[in-house]
């Protein structure tokens, strides 16, 4: 019985981690918006491995981040092929 409970405790586990939803349209369109901007600038290496683990769920290997300033703060843009997957505020 034992046995039983830690298994269905691992698998939920490991589950969770695929719990990754999609950015909506919206999120994707405002986050292209900023990437086609005049003042949107790749980020730099160091900055750029920090924020990979803040796109965890949507982050490929070869994507490119770039950020964009605003007077209320900074956004950070997740881009793929040319094309913004999702953006992030900080």
């Amino acid at each position: 019985m034992k046995k039983l409970l830690i298994l269905t405790l691992l698998s939920i586990s490991s589950c969770m981690g695929m719990s990754c939803i999609p950015p909506s349209e919206y999120e994707k369109n405002t986050a292209q918006s900023y990437y086609d901007s005049f003042s949107a600038t790749l980020v730099d290496v160091k900055k750029h491995e920090f924020l990979r683990k803040k796109f965890s769920c949507h982050y490929l290997p070869g994507d490119d981040i770039y950020s964009y300033k605003t007077f209320f703060g900074t956004k950070y843009i997740l881009v793929r092929n040319r094309e913004a997957i999702t953006y992030l505020e900080q």
